[in-house]
């Protein structure tokens, strides 16, 4: 399986304006570990200025031990299997280390 098919009325460029104003974390990642995206909010709740440091670091290292266990578990065989993952992780502030 690939990733959803959006609507045709939709687009790629729909989605980054979504994914730019949301108040949420929203980041696209390849199962390498190689980060493609994080939209603001994203990078201001990990602690992170621009998307090229955002781009910088790997999935792991947006994550706390728990939520790395869960990303290897759960969320990238879902991926695998479905194309895509959603949900809830523990992600990491890259400033403190602090869980969030």
């Amino acid at each position: 399986m690939g990733f959803p098919q959006l609507p045709e009325h939709l687009t790629g460029a729909d989605f980054f304006a979504v994914a730019e104003t949301s108040p949420d974390f929203v980041a696209l990642a390849w199962l390498d570990n190689t980060v493609a995206y994080v939209n603001p909010a994203g990078r201001a709740l990990v602690g992170l200025g621009s998307l090229e440091e955002a781009q910088a670091h790997g999935i792991a290292d947006y994550l706390t031990e728990d939520g790395l266990r869960a990303s290897t578990a759960i969320e990238q065989p879902a991926v695998i299997e479905h194309g895509f993952w959603q949900g809830r992780g523990t992600l990491r502030h890259f400033g403190t280390g602090r869980a969030i």
